[in-house]
């Protein structure tokens, strides 16, 4: 670590031990623009560690910080009386389809998916032919 004007100054190697990453994170950072990087003669580059130290933000927010506002969704006007009466009609047909649905499958839904299973195994297993 290097200090210079009042700035302390790390290398990449430096600023990767640093961080625990890699020193390819350190220059894919710099090159995106998320680090500021500063130039020492002709090939050296340096690292303000106080930039790195930005770096180190919480995951999430606690109690106390406040991270992005939650987005509110409006909610949508009350219904008026014919659009309850659409609503509960569309209820009362979803229901009739359930039903219906129910009388043709013998009371179930959907068939036992292990039952299922167990004969895809035994056919796989066992081919007939």
């Amino acid at each position: 670590m290097s200090t210079l004007l009042g700035e302390e100054y790390l290398t990449v190697a430096q600023a990767a031990a640093f961080l625990h990453v890699s020193q390819s994170t350190i220059w894919r950072w710099i090159e995106q623009q998320e680090l500021p990087s500063y130039r020492v003669g002709h090939r050296r580059i340096w690292i303000k560690k106080a930039d790195l130290e930005r770096l180190i933000t919480p995951a999430r927010p606690s109690g106390n910080e406040r991270g992005a506002a939650p987005v509110e969704v409006p909610l949508p006007p009350p219904l008026t009386g014919e659009g309850k009466r659409e609503a509960l009609a569309a209820l009362e047909a979803a229901k009739r389809l359930r039903r219906q649905i129910l009388a043709q499958r013998g009371g179930k839904l959907f068939p036992d998916s292990s039952e299922l299973l167990r004969e895809m195994r035994e056919e796989r297993d066992h081919p007939r032919g």
